[in-house]
């Protein structure tokens, strides 16, 4: 037992080191060990197919991947190898529709103390992901399957049906996640995903963006959803509605918000935290904390620099020193 451990340990230092090789001997040396007995040693050799987008045999990524079928709750806990492999395989264009499928429909409960868990929430969202690279399939041979497991029990595994839905870029998946958002879900983050699916493939659409930024004085978590899924568009009219929640005293997630606004990068976002930060107002703190994530961007650093001496604010000078320094 203590040998076989050691040569994991070993397998995996290998693994780490063949990361700095050029891709063909990576690739050569990660597909020698793909048929290894060890799901950590093919979870790890699989990684790096995905990380690199090496090239790889996807006849022999799923052999492996059948192999650790068998007695999964021993060979394969947590479906740690299993889920870079599904990954890998969509990468190489592995396009077997019946194994995206069954896969969308594996669950796993690896034995822990208390309530079963299902391990392959996020396996089935990478089945899905597959399901959609298939480039032979149409949206309406797609749509059945991913609507099933936008109705499965996990959240993680609805989240993923949601991205992959928002993929399909089609009217239909717009009015699919609609309603989805508006009368089958709870979580924040799957209502999130909607949301941001919808905003994705229709921003310009003036129903939409009011779908949308209606939700912004929905429960907090699921505003802050709302004003991520505005601001990751990038849209003036988006983003504008997102500052006018801000202005509003019905808002609360205000520093979800900020952030949000701060990490868009778009002008009529930063240039309205600034001012903020020039007003030296009670949030021209959260402004700054916002901002912090741009502080290695100079002409962003510089800027936010300029606003905190025009606030003339000694508390604006200390938070900026506490998250600008470098």
């Amino acid at each position: 037992m203590a040998k076989r451990v050691d040569q994991v340990a070993e397998l995996l230092q290998r693994l780490n080191e063949a990361e700095e090789l050029p891709a063909d001997r990576c690739a050569e040396f990660v597909g020698e060990l793909i048929q290894h007995k060890s799901s950590i040693i093919v979870a790890k050799a699989a990684q790096l197919i995905v990380d690199r987008d090496l090239d790889a045999n996807p006849d022999q990524l799923r052999t492996a991947y059948d192999r650790f079928l068998i007695d999964p709750t021993n060979s394969d806990k947590g479906c740690r190898a299993k889920l870079p492999l599904c990954e890998a395989l969509s990468l190489r264009r592995y396009e077997d529709e019946a194994f995206y499928i069954e896969g969308m429909r594996y669950t796993q409960f690896d034995p822990v103390f208390g309530e079963p868990i299902d391990f392959a929430s996020n396996l089935r969202g990478a089945h899905a992901y597959g399901l959609v690279n298939c480039r032979f399939l149409s949206w309406t041979a797609v749509i059945p399957h991913l609507v099933d497991l936008l109705n499965d029990k996990e959240s993680i595994a609805r989240a993923h049906a949601a991205r992959a839905i928002s993929e399909q870029r089609s009217p239909a998946a717009v009015s699919l996640l609609r309603h989805h958002a508006q009368r089958m879900e709870s979580d924040p983050a799957v209502i999130g995903e909607c949301l941001n699916g919808m905003i994705q493939n229709d921003v310009e659409s003036s129903a939409t963006l009011e779908f949308v930024a209606q939700r912004l004085f929905g429960s907090e978590e699921i505003a802050a959803e709302a004003a991520d899924a505005l601001c990751r568009s990038r849209n003036e009219e988006a983003i504008r509605r997102v500052i006018n929640a801000c202005e509003s005293q019905n808002f609360r997630p205000i520093e979800a918000a900020f952030l949000s606004l701060s990490l868009c990068r778009h002008k009529l976002a930063t240039d309205y935290l600034l001012s903020l930060i020039r007003s030296a107002e009670s949030r021209g703190g959260p402004a700054i904390e916002a901002m912090a994530p741009n502080r290695f961007y100079s002409e962003i650093r510089e800027q936010v620099a300029a606003a905190v001496r025009a606030s003339r604010s000694a508390l604006m000078e200390r938070t900026f020193q506490k998250h600008f320094k470098e």
